[in-house]
C-alpha cells in the first residue's frame, strides 16, 4: 500500500514523502478494517468480538486520510 501511495505522490510531482505518516495512516485503516469486518470472518468465535462505534471508526478513517494528505507536505519541512 505504501509503495502505491508513493507512486501516486511521484505522479503528482512530490519528490519526498514522510513514510512514517503513511505507515501510521495504513495501520489505522487496517485496524478499522479488522475491528469492523475481518475479525468476524475467522474461526475464532469467543468473547470480546464487537465492532468499533461508528463515530470512532469515522474519526480514525478521517485522521488516516488527513495523514495521507499531509505526508508529502510535512516531509518538505524536515
Amino acid at each position: 500500500m505504501s509503495a502505491v501511495l508513493k507512486q501516486v505522490y511521484l505522479l503528482l510531482g512530490f519528490t519526498g514523502v514522510n513514510g512514517y505518516l503513511i505507515g501510521i495512516a495504513i495501520f489505522l485503516w487496517l485496524f478499522v478494517m479488522y475491528r469492523n469486518k475481518w475479525q468476524f470472518t475467522g474461526w475464532y468465535k469467543g468473547k470480546g468480538r464487537e465492532k468499533l462505534p461508528r463515530q470512532i471508526s469515522l474519526a480514525l478513517l478521517v485522521f488516516s486520510l488527513v495523514l495521507v494528505i499531509l505526508a508529502p507536505f510535512l516531509d518538505a519541512f524536515s
